[in-house]
């Protein structure tokens, strides 16, 4: 995932933005912006399990099997 960070302005105080894609987000200081950058990272490359089923079976997708 590309993740982008730049200030809004070239002045000082400027507000932070966040860019993911499309979406956007607005941070009042850079630090706030890569703290946000820092958690989301953490959490994408986390492990992630997929969902036991009453089986006890794990589906390859994560999504119930269709007998």
């Amino acid at each position: 995932m590309d993740i982008q960070i730049r200030p809004l302005t070239p002045f000082e105080d400027s507000d932070w933005e966040v860019r993911m894609g499309q979406i956007r987000i607005t941070f009042r200081t850079e630090s706030e912006a890569r703290n946000f950058v820092q958690t989301l990272q953490a959490r994408i490359t986390a492990q992630h399990l997929l969902p036991l089923y009453s089986d006890g079976k794990r589906d390859e997708l994560g999504t119930p099997g269709i007998d």
